[in-house]
């Protein structure tokens, strides 16, 4: 959904004046747009589910950028933000479960 200013579309970037008493600044935007929807695509907003064996990895597929949960049993659960191509889970002795979604 694109922004709108009176009527016309912004297009970054974009100054816009933080008033703020403590530390007043300028921020540019060089993005605008929302989110990824997730998708079942192989496109940015694919969304795959986690679900692999004590010990097992998972294999995020090649190329960009993608957010991820994997949650281990009985031992806890991670977040963060990693390459196209890396490797989750793994842990010996341990299931995982979770997702990942590509943002980029």
């Amino acid at each position: 959904m694109p922004i709108l200013h009176n009527g016309k579309e912004l297009i970054g970037p974009i100054n816009i004046h933080v008033n703020n008493k403590n530390n007043p600044h300028d921020v540019t935007c060089t993005q605008i747009g929302a989110s990824p929807i997730p998708t079942i695509s192989t496109d940015i907003g694919q969304w795959l589910c986690i679900n692999k064996s004590t010990g097992q990895v998972f294999n995020v597929p090649s190329g960009g950028t993608w957010a991820y949960f994997i949650g281990f049993s009985n031992f806890g659960a991670y977040a963060g933000i990693t390459s196209g191509g890396s490797e989750l889970g793994g842990i010996s002795g341990f299931s995982c479960y979770g997702f990942v979604w590509r943002i980029a």
